[in-house]
């Protein structure tokens, strides 16, 4: 529709649908009293969410103990963990090794985020890492989701059986009572977190922080996969690529039995550019992003755009814009290095936006 109608189109009686690099920021970073388009909100079945939330102040309460847990220095002292599963995980590749196996790389990657996020969430997991070839893990149920949200879209009663909610519901009634598992952890959990904040009473019933925990597992499982399921994909199947990623890697860890911390593999700057890639072309959100302004009009270009109105982007025209990132789909870790610019000479980084941006931005950007 943009190539023949232009920037700028309706693409249903209520919505307008803007193909314009440029003006992300305007829409995502600009104006903190947007709201998120309340009729999509509760595309998969959560919509009591911190992510889903549409008024802006009350996003505001529900985010704001979620941002501790998901700092720099809260995800360094939680390494220990994630160290472990990856240890874990590359024992259990190297076992396919001479085997005649396939080994599946998304079940792979999806038992290690389902396992991570998890324990991020509870302080225990359901070991999917552990389970032959990695097929017990949560892709099958969000995978299921995500094929019925265009329908529970247009009618959400359908969502009130979703049994992923209740059994998630249950675990955190499991930390409140100190049952099972839930108080042997060694390091904050982010539900233990939630439960001893300051957040209001409603905002703590189980059928909400139920509702938190799928859109938590689900970020932190899917996208996480996906991003590592298509870098590997790429550095496998471009072999000089690989090679020179290697070279970095054999570089900067003489001893590969003593992996450095996060801050160290971060001032790598080929594995940077390695994981931008991946995590550029692996996309994470590519449903629309509607924003509304209820008290005023927005304004693109000399289009006026009554209140109202709800306005969309979707980051995969950005990440593919060839404007901006030549070649889109072609895996090319060189072009994040040595402070790269657009033909514009605008920063790269402007347009790395498969986090989103601005206030209502992905949480689990660190």
């Amino acid at each position: 529709m943009h190539k023949k109608y232009g920037p700028i189109v309706r693409i249903n009686p209520f919505e307008l649908h803007v193909e314009d690099s440029s003006y992300w920021d305007e829409l995502y970073t600009g104006h903190k009293e947007y709201e998120r388009y309340e009729w999509m909100s509760g595309r998969f079945g959560a919509n009591t969410t911190t992510s889903s939330t549409v008024k802006s102040d009350l996003h505001a309460i529900r985010r704001a103990p979620l941002n501790p847990m998901f700092s720099k220095r809260s995800i360094t002292k939680f390494e220990p963990v994630i160290k472990q599963k990856v240890e874990l995980l590359s024992k259990r590749i190297a076992s396919y090794q001479g085997s005649g196996k396939i080994l599946v790389l998304n079940n792979a990657f999806n038992a290690f985020s389902g396992d991570v996020i998890a324990s991020y969430c509870f302080g225990f997991c359901w070991n999917q890492l552990d389970s032959p070839d990695f097929k017990d893990n949560f892709h099958p149920a969000y995978e299921a989701v995500r094929k019925f949200a265009h329908l529970g879209l247009q009618f959400p009663a359908m969502f009130i059986m979703f049994t992923l909610q209740k059994d998630l519901a249950s675990k955190i009634t499991n930390i409140v009572d100190g049952k099972g598992d839930a108080h042997k952890r060694d390091h904050p959990t982010i539900f233990s977190e939630l439960l001893e904040s300051n957040l209001p009473p409603q905002e703590k019933s189980l059928r909400r922080l139920g509702a938190e925990a799928q859109q938590l597992i689900g970020a932190g499982l899917e996208t996480v996969a996906w991003a590592l399921t298509t870098t590997v994909f790429h550095l496998v199947n471009n072999p000089s690529t690989l090679k020179k990623l290697q070279a970095e890697l054999e570089a900067a860890i003489p001893d590969p039995t003593a992996i450095p911390d996060s801050l160290h593999l971060e001032r790598l700057p080929y594995l940077t550019g390695c994981v931008r890639e991946g995590v550029r072309m692996s996309t994470g959100v590519s449903v629309r992003l509607p924003r509304v302004s209820r008290d005023k009009p927005m304004k693109y270009r000399d289009w006026v755009i009554p209140a109202g109105t709800p306005v969309s982007m979707t980051t995969l025209d950005v990440l593919n814009d060839t404007e901006i990132f030549q070649n889109p789909q072609a895996f090319i870790p060189e072009r994040w290095l040595e402070n790269p610019k657009t033909s514009e000479g605008e920063h790269l980084s402007r347009y790395f936006v498969p986090f989103g941006k601005g206030p209502r931005m992905c949480i689990g950007i660190k």
